[in-house]
């Protein structure tokens, strides 16, 4: 006879909270494409990393729309997104809040230039140095399919 005590309680993951970041891309002066990195504080949520621009999709919002208005209100700048590269899951139960996110990458050009903030450390990164530096978990199959799509396609594709 099995008894309450016999079972584990399975808890299930909860919903992923949506993002939507920007692979802003340009040519470099050695002609090979470079992206647009900010560093993330420590303090932050998965801190300590290199990331693209982007944030959390508002109810009602694309995730086009919600990497063009994030990357303007973090590096004050206005990109074009040209399509999606994919959509990646990280889930980290060691997190403090936030543990499952679904993060959609987004190809894209400034349309206004370089970052016009002062306080947000940022660089044009070669695409070849990429794996240099870390990242957020869920981003390293999206800059796998990055430089796949880059690699078959050319950049103002």
């Amino acid at each position: 006879m099995t008894t309450p005590q016999d079972f584990t309680t399975i808890e299930p993951k909860p919903a992923p909270i949506r993002v939507a970041i920007a692979a802003v891309v340009r040519e470099g002066t050695d002609g090979r494409p470079e992206v647009l990195a900010a560093w993330r504080s420590r303090a932050s949520i998965r801190g300590g990393v290199w990331e693209f621009p982007g944030g959390k999709i508002e109810p009602d919002e694309s995730p086009a729309d919600a990497a063009r208005r994030e990357t303007a209100e973090e590096l004050g700048i206005e990109i074009e997104v040209m399509r999606s590269i994919g959509v990646t899951e990280d889930f980290d139960p060691s997190q403090p809040r936030e543990h499952h996110v679904a993060v959609e990458l987004m190809l894209a050009h400034s349309r206004s230039g370089d970052p016009t903030v002062a306080d947000r450390t940022w660089r044009w990164m070669p695409l070849a140095e990429l794996e240099d530096h870390p990242w957020p978990r869920a981003n390293a199959a999206l800059i796998t399919r990055l430089r796949a799509w880059l690699a078959g396609n050319p950049i103002d594709a």
